[in-house]
This record gives structure tokens, C-alpha cells and sequence, in this order.
């Protein structure tokens, strides 16, 4: 394999170095001549081990560069980690750089097999401060792939764990500060499905493993980790049942076990959608959808639907929380007032560049009355269309842009502008939002 050669990796580093997170200030600036010479220094290292090799970032997850700046030994300063593949045995490598003052220099290099390095992430799991690096490697089409996690202290890189996975979620499964790592197995030898939980105690990764109903591993498509009623860290594993339902376990910790919240009946939501925090209070709700009536037969209302977020408790019991009506062809939500939830009617049209979706209330004397109207434009015009005829502004984006106009109608119990804003969301959550 030919030797590849990192042609402009100082101007990547540096946008990584000088982008985000980070706001410079001038004497920050006049630095930046030294921090030039730190990482050419850093390339000519890479450039020492890259023989007989390429780069080879991550393929999924949120650190995507070959190339990545973190304190793993946590004595303030980042260290290097570099992503590569060879030829022969063990071909997927990590190396660990080690800076003292502006030299870098190779501490580790960690070999594992398999095609591609598939995610990786920087977690605080041993509780001693820095980051482990958790990664997982791709083998062959149809195989496991493999985890491993790695601690740095003292220029030593050791390696925690090495097993094989079928999908993993990294979150604080007890609340004390370190990370544990939630594991999902479909092992053929076994003849089952089981989870593992990996945590830190007494100076050692400890594991307590479940067995698991089914295939739950084997047809899980959605592993996500995030918070039930009570603010309680959890995993939640979604899995096919049909094509048009998945069927959801939940698995939290109960008198410091693993525990599977819903063995005894698994909960259900409809086929491609998943959990979210929908009202932002740190805990996922549970999606199911309410039919929704057409105030005409012409009203093409397929593409729409009331979505009731269901919480979730400790006992895997779910209650009734927010009602969105949840426009997916023009994607955007509305959280619905809960006066309104009852004798809901909708009508839509579509005229020209702009749609609207309009929603009416039954008055005291059966008939339907509009109380709301949404709008989506994708004019030129359509910041100054989006203000005529008592519409105002919601939002934006690419070239749509979304408006409203509140009915004023006698005995019909409406929202304000703010509220009516407050309640509109785009999907997903990019919006630019219009002042």
C-alpha cells in the first residue's frame, strides 16, 4: 500500500484548533505563530509512523477526523490521537501522541482487526480524570463488530475492555459522575440475546449482564440512551415487530442491577419514528398517534398527525403527556393547547407557493369555527407575504417560510402571537428563527 501523505493536515488542525467552541481575543491572537509550530511539529510525527499506511477516520458518530485533539491524562494539555489502516494483520491502528512543550511524540499505538474504524468517542469512565478513548471497529459484512476502551495516565496507554458488540450507548448509568457503557449482544453460541453494563468500581470496569427476551439485540434498529420520569438514566432498544410497529424495552438500573423496565410488555410505537425529549425537560417521551378528522372529505390530511408524547416511569408504566399536531411533508409541530385537543378539525390547502393548514373547534353550537391557521411559503417574496392579511413571521428555512394568523372568532378560545410562536417547531431542530 502506498504511503499517503496528510497534503494540508496544519490548516485542518488549525480550524479545529480556532473554530467552535473556541473565541479568541488579541492576545490570544499574537499567539498564534507558536501554535503554528506546535503542529507542524505534531505533522512531522504523524508523518514518522504513517509508513505503509493511511488515514482512516471514523465512519459514523459526531468525531469524524482522522486526526483528533484531546486531553486523555487530564493534565490540561490535548493529546493527539490519529486514526490509520495498514495492510496484513491487525490492520486498523490508533495512535496516541504525547506533547512535552512542542514536541510531539508517539506514546502507543493500539492494533485491532476489522475494515473500518466505525465510531469513537472521548468518555470519563475511570474516574481519575482525562478521557478513554471507546471505539469499535467494523470487521467483515454480517460479523460483530468489535469495542475497545483505552485509558491514558502517565504516558501509558492501557487497554480497559475489548469485546465483541452488536450496538453500544455510552451514558451515567448510576448518576456518580463517570460514564458506564451499555452493551447490546446477539451471541449464537449462547443461543440468546443479552445486554451488558460496564462501570467503574474499585479501581476496576465491572460488568452486569441480562439476558434478553427474544431477539431484541439481533432486530434492534434504534439504541438510544437518555432520561425516564425522575430524571433516572436509562437505554432505550427499538425493534422491528412489523412494518408498521417497533416494539421498545427500556433498561435502567434498580437497586444498583440492570433491570429490563418493560420485560413483561414491551412498549410500542409506530415504525420509523423514535423517542425524543419533545418538551425539553431532559426526559425521552414515548410517541403514539391519534387519528385525525378532516373538517371535509376533499382535506388531504395524510401527511398529518396528532402525536401524543407518553412519559415514562421507574415500573415502565407510560402516562399521557403534550399533543402535537406534527406536519410531516412540510416538517414542522405544533404543541396543541389543551383546549383545543377535543373536537379538533383540520382542513388543508394548497394554492400557488404557499400551504396552509387550518385548524377548527366545534363551537358551543356544533358548528366547526377556524381558530388557527399555519402557513408554509416557498415564494420570493415571502418574508413580506408572511406579514399581510394578519399573518405574522414563525420562522424559516432554506427557501420555506412559515407563518400564522390567529381567527378572532366569538366564544372561541384562542392563543396570542408569542404563544402561538412558543408552540411551533420546525423538524428537525434547525430553524432560524425571525425576529
Amino acid at each position: 500500500m502506498k504511503r499517503r501523505i496528510l497534503v494540508g493536515i496544519l490548516p485542518v488542525l488549525l480550524i479545529i484548533l480556532l473554530s467552535g467552541c473556541f473565541v479568541l481575543d488579541p492576545d490570544e491572537l499574537l499567539t498564534l505563530p507558536k501554535q503554528a509550530e506546535d503542529y507542524y511539529n505534531l505533522q512531522q510525527a504523524i508523518d514518522e509512523v504513517m509508513k505503509d499506511a493511511e488515514y482512516s477516520a471514523p465512519i459514523s458518530g459526531e468525531n469524524r477526523q482522522a486526526v483528533q485533539l484531546k486531553d486523555l491524562d487530564g493534565d490540561g494539555n490535548n493529546e493527539a490521537v490519529l486514526f490509520a489502516k495498514t495492510e496484513g494483520e491487525h490492520p486498523l491502528k490508533i495512535y496516541v501522541f504525547n506533547r512535552v512543550g512542542a514536541v510531539f511524540s508517539a506514546i502507543a499505538c493500539m492494533e485491532g482487526d476489522g475494515i473500518n474504524f466505525d465510531t469513537v468517542q472521548f468518555c470519563q469512565i475511570d474516574g481519575q480524570g482525562g478521557l478513554e478513548i471507546v471505539v469499535s471497529r467494523q470487521l467483515n459484512e454480517g460479523v460483530p463488530q468489535t469495542l475497545s476502551v483505552y485509558a491514558t495516565q502517565d504516558s501509558t496507554v492501557t487497554e480497559l475492555l475489548n469485546i465483541s458488540d452488536n450496538r453500544f450507548v455510552v451514558t451515567d448509568f448510576n448518576a456518580d459522575g463517570a460514564e458506564d457503557i451499555f452493551v447490546l449482544h446477539a451471541d449464537a453460541a449462547r443461543q440468546d440475546d443479552f445486554a451488558e453494563l460496564y462501570f467503574w468500581k474499585d479501581n476496576a470496569l465491572c460488568c452486569d449482564s441480562l439476558s434478553l427476551p427474544g431477539t431484541v439485540a439481533e432486530s434492534a434498529v434504534n439504541l438510544q440512551a437518555g432520561k425516564i420520569s425522575g430524571e433516572i438514566p436509562a437505554a432505550f432498544v427499538a425493534g422491528a415487530l412489523d412494518e408498521t410497529e417497533q416494539a421498545v424495552y427500556v433498561f435502567a438500573l434498580q437497586q444498583g442491577r440492570l433491570t429490563n423496565l418493560t420485560a413483561e410488555k414491551p412498549l410500542r410505537i409506530p415504525a420509523n419514528w423514535s423517542l425524543m425529549d419533545i418538551d425539553a425537560d431532559g426526559e425521552l417521551e414515548l410517541p403514539r398517534l391519534r387519528a385525525v378528522s378532516a373538517l371535509d372529505s376533499s382535506d388531504d390530511t395524510n401527511g398529518i398527525k396528532l402525536v401524543c408524547w407518553q412519559d415514562i416511569d421507574a415500573t415502565g408504566t407510560v402516562t399521557d403527556g403534550f399533543v402535537n399536531l406534527h406536519n410531516s411533508a412540510e416538517q414542522w409541530y405544533f404543541t396543541l393547547p389543551d383546549f383545543w385537543q377535543e373536537n379538533l378539525l383540520l382542513a388543508t390547502r394548497q394554492t400557488g407557493d404557499y400551504s396552509c393548514t387550518a385548524i377548527y373547534q366545534k363551537s358551543s353550537a356544533g358548528d366547526p369555527v377556524q381558530v388557527l391557521a399555519l402557513y408554509a411559503y416557498s415564494g420570493e417574496d415571502g418574508a413580506q407575504w408572511a406579514t399581510q392579511d394578519g399573518r405574522f413571521l414563525l420562522g424559516s428555512r432554506e427557501n420555506t417560510v412559515y407563518a400564522a394568523k390567529i381567527t378572532e372568532t366569538p366564544g372561541a378560545e384562542s392563543l396570542r402571537e408569542d404563544a402561538v410562536m412558543a408552540r411551533f417547531h420546525l423538524l428537525p431542530d434547525q430553524i432560524t428563527v425571525v425576529s
